[in-house]
């Protein structure tokens, strides 16, 4: 396997195999890595520009995944996917593919914030042509010439993210994290394995020029004007932004009082927002309690091929059991 076309593209600042598990997180916070792309677009359910320039600024070194076990359980079953995929590869579509490791951090050359530590790298032994769905009914043909070198990114999900994962879909977050690996090391692809709900799959991803270039502006937009600037950026909405502006003012000041005319106008945004939303959720009790009283006794009712479901459902808390009730499901 050829990695010459990746090292003349990067700069190795270390090999995670010597690094202990801080020395790896206190590297990461010298720039954006691939998996903090989707949170400078507001693409990420887990993270927000703000999160991740609390993070950054911060001299405290946290691991996400010694809190998180589905993070902890993706780590550990990171190497065995690696391992199984060029037999699955070879039984799915007759081609041998090669699999090696590739346990550096990498920084950009021409974007010094944005870092990468990839999952593996993938070469097919054999010429590969195949067909990828693009939208409903469209196909593309596809084509990778033996031994040409692409990025192995590896995840894992629960039964409830196969939804993302249908029709040759990808979830955003993780295309742009690849996106910006393939920016960052000049390979031309990359192939996104996944074990969902005991299912390995993967997504073959070209590489895409037009959206490395508007990775590569926000990155260096959010590290020269908000990191080394020293101003966090504004908050986006999410749940995320609310926690973190809590816990930086958990206490009013008392009889400290600001003058605020030049948010009057979101004031009145904001009151028009709350009656728009009282509306429609009111217009959507309403249109529920219709189909409600269409179903009647009815377990299910279809809508072409949408199902309308309204069953007994038990419900139960550590300390309480709630009577079964039945509970409409509008598909």
């Amino acid at each position: 396997m050829n990695t010459e076309s990746i090292t003349r593209n990067i700069n190795i600042l270390s090999d995670v195999r010597t690094l202990s598990n801080e020395q790896w997180l206190t590297v990461r916070k010298t720039g954006i890595g691939g998996s903090e792309i989707a949170a400078l677009f507001g693409k990420s359910n887990y993270a927000s520009p703000l999160s991740i320039y609390m993070d950054k600024m911060s001299d405290e070194i946290r691991d996400e995944s010694s809190e998180n076990e589905f993070l902890e359980w993706g780590k550990t079953l990171e190497p065995l996917i690696r391992e199984k995929f060029p037999a699955k590869f070879k039984k799915t579509t007759g081609i041998d593919i090669e699999v090696r490791e590739f346990p550096y951090i990498m920084q950009s050359l021409d974007c010094q914030f944005m870092l990468a530590n990839i999952d593996g790298l993938v070469a097919p032994q054999q010429d590969y042509k195949f067909n990828v769905q693009v939208s409903d009914g469209e196909w593309e043909e596809c084509f990778i010439p033996a031994g040409l070198t692409g990025i192995l990114e590896i995840k894992t999900g629960s039964g409830f993210t196969a939804k993302n994962w249908k029709e040759n879909s990808l979830p955003d977050n993780y295309f742009l994290q690849t996106q910006s690996y393939l920016g960052i090391t000049g390979l031309s692809y990359a192939f996104v394995v996944a074990l969902i709900d005991k299912h390995l799959l993967w997504r073959y991803i070209p590489r895409d020029d037009e959206i490395i270039t508007i990775i590569k502006e926000r990155v260096h937009e959010f590290w020269t004007e908000n990191i080394l600037k020293k101003v966090p950026p504004a908050p986006i909405g999410s749940d995320i932004d609310t926690g973190i502006l809590k816990s930086m003012y958990p206490q009013e000041l008392k009889d400290k009082a600001l003058n605020l005319d030049h948010m009057a106008d979101k004031r009145i945004r904001y009151k028009q927002l709350a009656e728009e939303i009282k509306n429609l959720q009111k217009e959507q009790d309403t249109i529920k309690q219709e189909f409600m009283s269409v179903l009647g006794d009815a377990e299910v009712g279809f809508c072409g091929d949408k199902k309308v479901s309204w069953k007994m459902q038990a419900g139960s808390t550590y300390t309480v059991t709630r009577q079964p009730q039945r509970i409409l499901r509008i598909g």
